[in-house]
């Protein structure tokens, strides 16, 4: 990793850790480096993929108190 690459997660990190960016994100970001680096053992977290795909969409439909967005 070049001193460009770790500025930018750190960044990343910082703009989630202020509200200005989401977790899903982050691990769009993570996602790509650890294919980039052929890591199946990181690939392979939970923290990377917590749950089936269809289920992402549903998660983000919803308000934090469980209703259904408006759309």
């Amino acid at each position: 990793m070049v001193e460009r690459e770790r500025d930018y997660i750190l960044t990343l990190i910082e703009e989630y850790r202020r509200g200005r960016s989401t977790l899903r994100t982050l691990t769009a970001y993570f996602k790509g480096f650890i294919y980039r680096l052929g890591n199946e053992y990181l690939a392979e977290q939970r923290f990377i993929e917590p749950y089936p795909e269809e289920l992402e969409y549903v998660e983000n439909s919803l308000t934090s108190d469980g209703n259904r967005r408006k759309s």
